[in-house]
C-alpha cells in the first residue's frame, strides 16, 4: 500500500525537507530479493563558485622572459598554470613602481622557438645558338617578374683554325703577238689545295686587234685542262674585257692557273691578263707551300728577278703570315760578285739574303725567314748586284702560309635589342655588355626583362647558356 494516500482523511502532507518526505512517492514494498529502494541524495542548495578578481596590472608580464625553473614544478596537485599565476602574482599586492628616470631600459630576453622561413631556388636551364654581328639577335629571357637572376656563360667554340691568305693577283702580264698557247707573262698564280673563286681580266694594251684576236683567251691549269675561254672583241688599244669568275677546286698538291693565247695573235698586238684568286674554304693545308721554281738565268743585272716567263721565282701572295723555305743554285763561271747575291724580297723589301760562297753548287738557306704580308703583293728571288756576266743562276721558293687561330668570340648583351644594333659601314660601336668566352663561372645578371644576345664575330656564331633563378618559399 502506498505511503501517499488521497481523499478527505488524508493525514497532514509531510514536509519534502523532512527525514520522512525523502521517501515519498516509494512503494511500501521491497524490490524482489528484498532490497530497498535507492532514494536520491539530499541535495544541498549553495551558490555557484567564482573566480577571485585578478589584482591589478602593474608592469611587465614576462613575456619573452625565462621562465625560473622552480616554477615548472606543479606543487600540493594543483594544475601548473594555477601554480604559475599564485607565484606570479604573489608579490603584487606590495609591488611599487620602480623608477626609471635614471636608468636605461633592461631589454626584454626573447627566445628563438623557430627558424625563420628559408628561400630556395629552382634554376631553368636553356642553351641558345648566337648569330654573328650583323644579323638579328637572339631573344634568351624573357620578361619575367617572378624571376629573381639570370646566370650565363658563354660556350662558343673556337672557329676552326684558319689561313689568313686575302685574295691573291697575278700583276698585269703582257706579251708581244702571242703564239698559240704563249703564255701571257706573269699572269700566273699558285694555289694551295683548297676551293677558289677565280677572277680573270684579258686586254689589249698595243697595236691594231684584229678577228683573230676576238675570245683568244684561255683561263687553264697546268695539266692542260682548260677552265674558261674569254669573252672579247678587237677593240681600239687600250682595253681590258673582265671575264666571268670561275669555282676552282685544287687538289692536294696544288695547282698553277695561268692566261694563254688560244691561236697566234695579230702582229704588233700586245696581250694583258690579271688573275684574281680568293679562298672559298677557310681549311687550307699548311702542309702544302706556294712553291716557285726560279728558271736559269744567266747574269742577271742588280734587281731582275730569277726565272723566266714561265717558271718565275715570283709568287703572288695575299695578306697574312707566312714562313719561308728557299735554295738558291749557281751554275756556270763564278765570280767574287756571285757570293751572297741573292735576295729574298716581299715587293720592295729584303726579306733575307742568301748564304752561299762563289762555287757552283745548291745552298739550301739554313734560316726559315718568316714575315707577315699586310696586303697582297709578290715575293721574289732577285740578284741583289750585278752578276758575273756567264754566271747562272736559278731557285727554288716554297712559302707556307701560318694557321690563324682566332680566338672565342665573346658576346654582347642587352636588355633592348637596339642597344646591340651595329653599322659596319658607319663604323659605330657597339654597346651592350660584353660576355666573355670561358672563364669557369656563370655571370650573374639580376633582371627581369628580356634579354637580347649576339656575336661580335662577323662570320662565326656563338653559344650561350642561359639558367634562370626563381626564389620559392619553404
Amino acid at each position: 500500500m502506498s505511503r501517499y494516500r488521497r481523499g478527505d482523511n488524508a493525514p497532514p502532507a509531510i514536509p519534502p525537507d523532512s527525514p520522512e518526505g525523502k521517501d515519498l512517492g516509494l512503494d511500501d514494498h521491497l524490490l524482489p530479493g528484498g532490497q530497498p529502494h535507492i532514494t536520491n541524495k539530499a541535495v544541498m542548495l549553495q551558490e555557484a563558485p567564482r573566480q577571485p578578481d585578478r589584482p591589478e596590472y602593474r608592469g611587465g608580464m614576462a613575456h619573452g622572459v625565462a621562465v625560473p625553473g622552480s616554477l615548472d614544478v606543479p606543487q600540493d596537485r594543483q594544475p601548473a598554470s594555477q601554480m604559475h599565476f599564485q607565484q606570479a602574482t604573489s608579490d603584487l599586492a606590495t609591488f611599487t613602481p620602480r623608477d626609471v628616470s635614471a636608468e636605461q631600459e633592461t631589454p626584454i630576453a626573447v627566445r628563438i622557438v623557430e627558424d625563420a622561413p628559408r628561400r630556395r631556388v629552382q634554376g631553368s636551364y636553356r642553351y641558345f645558338r648566337v648569330p654573328p654581328l650583323g644579323s638579328d639577335p637572339v631573344r634568351i629571357a624573357g620578361r619575367d617578374p617572378r624571376r629573381s637572376a639570370l646566370l650565363l656563360y658563354n660556350e662558343s667554340a673556337a672557329p676552326a683554325t684558319t689561313y689568313s691568305m686575302g685574295t691573291y693577283t697575278g700583276a698585269t702580264g703582257s706579251v708581244s703577238a702571242p703564239s698559240a698557247g704563249t703564255i701571257v707573262t706573269n699572269s700566273t698564280i699558285w694555289l694551295p689545295d683548297g676551293v677558289w673563286t677565280i677572277g680573270w681580266t684579258v686586254g689589249f694594251s698595243a697595236g691594231t686587234p684584229a678577228g683573230g684576236d676576238d675570245n683568244n683567251f684561255e683561263l687553264m691549269s697546268p695539266t692542260a685542262t682548260q677552265l674558261a675561254v674569254s669573252v672579247n672583241v678587237h677593240g681600239a688599244t687600250p682595253v681590258t674585257y673582265p671575264q666571268a669568275a670561275v669555282t676552282l677546286t685544287v687538289p692536294a698538291g696544288g695547282q698553277l692557273v695561268t692566261v694563254k693565247a688560244i691561236g697566234n695573235a695579230t702582229a704588233g698586238v700586245t696581250y694583258t691578263a690579271v688573275i684574281t684568286a680568293t679562298p672559298v674554304t677557310a681549311s687550307i693545308q699548311a702542309n702544302v707551300p706556294f712553291n716557285s721554281q726560279g728558271a736559269a738565268t744567266t747574269g742577271p743585272t742588280a734587281g731582275t728577278v730569277i726565272g723566266s716567263a714561265s717558271q718565275s721565282s715570283e709568287q703572288d701572295i695575299g695578306a697574312g703570315t707566312y714562313t719561308v723555305d728557299w735554295t738558291v743554285t749557281l751554275t756556270g763561271t763564278m765570280t767574287a760578285a756571285e757570293t751572297n747575291n741573292f735576295g729574298l724580297y716581299f715587293g720592295t723589301l729584303l726579306l733575307a739574303i742568301s748564304a752561299n760562297p762563289n762555287a757552283v753548287g745548291s745552298y739550301h738557306q739554313p734560316a726559315t725567314v718568316t714575315f707577315t704580308a699586310t696586303a697582297a703583293g709578290k715575293l721574289t728571288v732577285k740578284a741583289i748586284a750585278n752578276a758575273g756576266g756567264s754566271a747562272v743562276y736559278s731557285c727554288s721558293v716554297n712559302t707556307f702560309p701560318v694557321p690563324v687561330t682566332p680566338p672565342v668570340p665573346p658576346l654582347r648583351i642587352a636588355t633592348f635589342p637596339g642597344d646591340l644594333a651595329e653599322d659596319l659601314a658607319a663604323g659605330t660601336a657597339l654597346s651592350g655588355a660584353v660576355l666573355p668566352a670561358g672563364g669557369g663561372t656563370y655571370q650573374r645578371l639580376i633582371t627581369q626583362s628580356e634579354v637580347f644576345a649576339i656575336c661580335t664575330s662577323t662570320t662565326a656564331y656563338g653559344q650561350v647558356s642561359v639558367i634562370a633563378e626563381y626564389e620559392l618559399p619553404l
